[in-house]
């Protein structure tokens, strides 16, 4: 019987050490102040530079060349009125950040695609007409790539030169702009 006694008493003691510790670990209290978060500057500059059918032209947006770029307000990439079959245009649109790196999404919005009537040759073809039932925005092809210059021996600055070379990271390739479900991430950009 003292031996039963003798094994309730250590077991008591055991479990009085434990909920004690337990105990002293809850109630524990650290302190910090004077801790903040401050967000840093971001300054996004564009410019764009634009041919079409292989020639620059007024119905494309070039502008904010010769620097880093401009704060854009309603400057446009594309105004295209007459566009037919066989025609071919190119925008870049550079993005440069001042001060801080950012990371940066682009998305495309505010798409108009409307048939403005059928025409003959069209009608042996299509039977849609009207608001949203365009088909231009399927064939226009989105390209969006990292361009450093390539290592370019004819470059050597490595500035942008609007030509894809191995090793220049691609983010989107030959998409067309109503595929667009989200955003594309496009990853991080050095502030100067």
């Amino acid at each position: 019987m003292k031996k039963i006694i003798l094994s309730l008493a250590i077991v008591a003691a055991v479990g009085a050490i434990v909920v004690g510790g337990t105990i002293a670990y809850f109630s524990d209290t650290e302190t910090s102040t004077g801790n903040t978060f401050t967000a840093g500057a971001i300054d996004l500059k564009v410019d764009s530079e634009c041919s079409y059918n292989g020639e620059s032209s007024d119905q494309c947006g070039t502008w904010g060349q010769g620097g880093d770029g401009l704060d854009i307000t309603n400057e446009k990439f594309f105004d295209f009125a007459d566009v037919k079959p066989g025609d071919s245009g190119e925008n870049t649109i550079s993005l440069h950040v001042v001060n801080n790196d950012a990371y940066i999404c682009g998305y495309i919005t505010n798409l108009t695609n409307d048939d403005n009537g059928i025409n003959e040759p069209e009608s042996s073809v299509d039977s849609t007409d009207g608001v949203g039932n365009g088909e231009l925005q399927d064939n226009i092809l989105v390209t969006i790539w990292q361009d450093n210059g390539g290592n370019n021996p004819h470059n050597p600055d490595n500035l942008c030169d609007n030509v894809w070379q191995d090793g220049e990271s691609v983010y989107v390739y030959d998409a067309p702009i109503d595929s667009n479900t989200g955003a594309w991430l496009l990853g991080h950009v050095q502030g100067r």
